[in-house]
């Protein structure tokens, strides 16, 4: 076929045109992938780490709800911490976020005996049958704490793991301050972190203990009730302490300050940890809380409460002045010597009290003392339809007017139409007009 040369050459010329702007080649693309890799790396890692604190964040603040609502549900007149929840069930199952039973130790599952986790288990478990070290572990019961259930799941969609000490889930065993769980947490003196202190070093165990996961999930179980992952396999790693389900817990923060202790970790190993916790070692004693049945009543569990001082040495310790609509009710009264008196010498029944209840005529009380009142006829006519005073014989008193220092001045307001307003230090009344 013999083609036109002017077409020909046209088409030759369109092709080349068509090729040299088809795309860009291989090393083009590449280098603009690198460039834009190098703008988007560094985005993401902000990103990433911003998704991150925000979790960590939203999960401490459930851990600080949950603790306080347990504080509450004490202070509620329950005496004790509630009983953990199953772990291993989920919504639609009536247990679901109730307490289970622990009034009865010798009840209870070991946490070495895996029947607790299995369908019909319990769901929860107790480490020892010792009440000196006994820690029960289970879910937070949010239906006892009158919580939202996702107030108890952390942002990862899993239980948050509530520990606490057996004999405080027993009002009539409950001891504040005498926790069983083991805290430990590393020091974030030590440079290499690898420094574990112990509860030991500082001072006292755990009365609760709670846990969420992280985001690894290991140990954890879902709203519904199934496990995430198995505890790690590494038994000496950090994150192995908080699911294994003994009495011993890694705090994700320095134990005895909860600053910052550099135990998180997500390297493979050892450090491994991602764990978020909070701990209760003793009953916060300078707290308010709303009690839960009458919504105008707040209470505390401190023991001293001051008032214009930040020592108070008694109970309640008001420097300056109380005023009182209403009643005061108390067993004693005391100055700030210890002086004390049983209020009912000054009131109630008591026979001792009533001056009145022997005579027929008016009987005062002159004085009182060894918690009765001494009472006699305090005045008596004088035969000219006045009353005069008589002391505690009857006998009436001479009471001497005039100048002298032994006597008395003669000083009636009335007869200047005035009223009296008081008295001076010399014993004068002071007389003053009406408004």
């Amino acid at each position: 076929m013999i083609k036109n040369k002017r077409l020909v050459k046209e088409e030759r010329g369109v092709t080349g045109f068509l090729a040299c702007n088809a795309g860009f080649s291989l090393l083009e693309v590449a280098i603009a992938l690198m460039i834009l890799g190098m703008i988007v790396t560094p985005l993401l890692a902000t990103y990433n780490a911003t998704i991150v604190k925000d979790r960590l964040r939203d999960t401490r603040g459930k851990l600080a709800n949950i603790e306080g609502s347990i504080n509450q549900f004490f202070n509620a007149g329950n005496g004790a911490y509630p009983c953990p929840a199953s772990l291993i069930i989920g919504e639609g199952n009536a247990a679901y976020g109730i307490s289970g039973d622990c009034s009865v130790l010798a009840d209870l599952t070991l946490c070495a005996d895996n029947t607790w986790r299995v369908s019909g288990g319990a769901g929860f478990c107790v480490t020892s049958f010792n009440p000196l070290d006994a820690v029960v572990i289970g879910a937070v019961p949010f239906g006892n704490l009158q919580m939202s259930q996702m107030d108890t799941i952390d942002v990862w969609g899993n239980k948050i793991l509530y520990a606490v000490t057996y004999d405080q889930t027993v009002p009539a065993s409950f001891q504040d301050h005498v926790g069983a769980i083991d805290l430990i947490g590393l020091d974030p003196d030590d440079n290499n972190l690898t420094k574990v202190i112990t509860a030991p070093e500082i001072n006292t165990p755990a009365d609760f203990f709670l846990v969420s996961f992280g985001s690894s999930g290991d140990g954890a179980y879902t709203k519904d009730g199934v496990l995430v992952s198995n505890c790690m396999n590494n038994l000496t790693s950090n994150d192995f302490e908080n699911c294994n389900f003994d009495r011993r817990f890694m705090n994700d923060v320095h134990p005895e300050n909860r600053s910052a202790s550099g135990a998180r970790s997500y390297a493979p190993g050892p450090r491994f940890y991602d764990d978020i916790t909070r701990y209760q070692v003793s009953l916060p004693e300078n707290l308010w809380f709303p009690h839960v049945d009458f919504t105008n009543h707040i209470v505390t569990l401190a023991t001293d409460v001051g008032i214009g001082t930040t020592s108070p040495t008694e109970s309640l310790d008001v420097v300056g002045n109380i005023r009182v609509d209403g009643n005061i009710k108390s067993d004693v009264i005391c100055n700030s010597s210890s002086e004390c008196f049983d209020p009912e010498i000054i009131t109630g029944t008591r026979p001792e009290m009533l001056c009145n209840e022997l005579s027929g005529d008016f009987r005062g009380a002159v004085s009182i003392a060894e918690s009765r009142l001494k009472c006699n006829t305090a005045v008596k006519p004088d035969g000219s339809g006045s009353f005069v005073p008589v002391d505690s014989n009857g006998v009436i008193i001479v009471v001497p007017v005039g100048t002298n220092d032994n006597e008395f001045d003669v000083i009636d307001c009335r007869d200047t139409g005035q009223l009296l307003k008081g008295f001076a230090s010399n014993g004068d009344p002071i007389c003053v007009l009406p408004n």
